[in-house]
């Protein structure tokens, strides 16, 4: 167990049951209180920096989730912990394939994770449903519809029988979000990541249109910090996930795969970049389908720094927002 001397001196380990307490209490605002002074004092403590992660998601405060795990990832790259909370953060804004890539990297660290095996499972079968679904509507067969008839066949063993899985975490101070098998609303089979139970995803009613256009709004804000998070830290298949296959390139570019060899070759050559963005405004279609993201940028890296105003135009792409196009404005 890591000791850290603290004023009064307090041992780590009472000021990680704490804030424990707190959040599990719903206190979680005097956490991340707790958490932010940790951090600010111990930027290398990576204990303090994943319950922020944790603090933050229970708010629904993705971005900032997804910035702590990333933070514990750097400091301390053995552990298969923060990709487990990753994957159940993307899978919430509905970026599956950002999740399966996250539970991937658990298992590289943890082959053992028999939850994030049989999670990784769920995600391949609802990947597998969606492309299914897409090819039915392109060209209907008789063969394809067998093959979606037998994948929404699938069920989880432990559906009905009440038995819940259940992944904590080893060595750290706080026992990660449990995963509640649950069926799939969509197929009617499967199961999908959840998050801890007092911090489900609230479905607002039709009769709520406030109350929805609202949550839209929060999931596209979602959508573009971890744009920026991923460009921050350069990690580029979430920053190329952030993009809608239909992107509009520059003008400049003859394809999308000219625009990314670009792209990776400019984010590659830095040694390290910084994205700051300000005043954001969001501005949603009627239809809820399609958003208009206006902000301030200020880019700093190693060898150029920039500021500038942008609009990235976003699209609800079978329940993940996208950038469909990307302008800056003078």
């Amino acid at each position: 167990m890591f000791t850290l001397l603290l004023p009064c001196t307090i041992q780590a380990e009472d000021i990680y049951d704490q804030v424990k307490s707190d959040i599990r209490a719903e206190r979680t605002q005097a956490a991340l209180i707790t958490l932010r002074g940790m951090v600010k004092k111990r930027p290398d403590d990576f204990h303090a920096w994943f319950l922020y992660g944790v603090a933050s998601a229970h708010l629904n405060q993705y971005h900032r989730a997804i910035e702590a795990f990333r933070h514990v990832i750097n400091l301390n790259p053995k552990l298969a912990e923060p990709h487990d909370n990753l994957a159940v953060i993307y899978n919430e804004l509905g970026d599956v394939p950002a999740a399966v890539r996250e539970l991937e990297q658990s298992l590289v660290k943890r082959p053992d994770n028999l939850v994030a095996e049989e999670n990784l499972a769920d995600l391949y079968v609802k990947m597998a449903l969606k492309h299914y679904r897409s090819a039915l509507k392109r060209e209907p067969t008789r063969q394809l519809e067998k093959r979606y008839a037998r994948l929404l066949q699938v069920r989880d063993p432990d559906v009905g029988s009440g038995r819940k899985k259940e992944q904590s975490i080893v060595s750290m101070p706080v026992e990660i979000a449990r995963n509640r098998s649950e069926v799939d609303d969509d197929t009617t089979a499967g199961v999908q990541l959840k998050q801890a139970e007092t911090d489900d995803v609230k479905v607002m009613p039709q009769d709520q249109p406030e109350k929805a256009a609202q949550l839209l709004e929060s999931q596209v804000l979602d959508a573009v910090e971890a744009w920026r998070v991923a460009w921050s830290s350069r990690s580029l298949p979430d920053y190329f996930a952030a993009y809608a296959e239909v992107f509009e390139v520059p003008e400049r570019f003859k394809s999308r795969q000219e625009w990314q060899a670009y792209k990776q070759r400019v984010i590659s050559s830095k040694t390290f970049i910084e994205i700051e963005i300000s005043d954001v405004k969001v501005e949603l279609e009627q239809s809820g389908k399609r958003a208009y993201v206006k902000f301030f940028q200020k880019f700093s890296s190693n060898s150029y720094n920039g500021v500038g105003s942008k609009v990235l135009e976003m699209r609800l792409d079978d329940g993940t927002w996208k950038i469909v196009r990307e302008d800056s404005v003078s």
